[in-house]
């Protein structure tokens, strides 16, 4: 989790999965928890956690180009515990990214 931070960038990773990426291991909390300002969440892998795939409160940012609850190649579900993006930022950029599979939430909750 990153708490009260600036300036975050998380690209390029793969969160909750194995390391053949198509199957879950994931944590009892969320993938990705940002409360800051300013993020940019890009190009990652991030499901079978056990509760949202990606948190975040900040003031701005993007999220964008991820593939959230499914495996490495987005080609089938598995799922996070609840939501697939959870915001409470009204200016945060959510675009073009893959998002299936929750189990008890949606895909994306503003």
């Amino acid at each position: 989790a990153f708490n009260g931070s600036s300036d975050v960038t998380i690209a390029g990773n793969t969160i909750g999965l194995n390391e053949s990426g198509n199957a879950g291991i994931g944590n009892g909390v969320h993938g990705i928890d940002v409360l800051g300002s300013d993020v940019t969440i890009q190009n990652n892998v991030i499901s079978a956690n056990g509760q949202n795939g990606v948190h975040v409160e900040t003031s701005t940012g993007v999220i964008e180009g991820n593939a959230i609850g499914t495996n490495a190649l987005a080609t089938a579900a598995i799922g996070n515990g609840r939501d697939g993006v959870y915001t409470r930022s009204p200016s945060l950029t959510i675009r073009n990214n893959t998002i299936a599979g929750q189990v008890n939430g949606v895909g994306v909750n503003i």
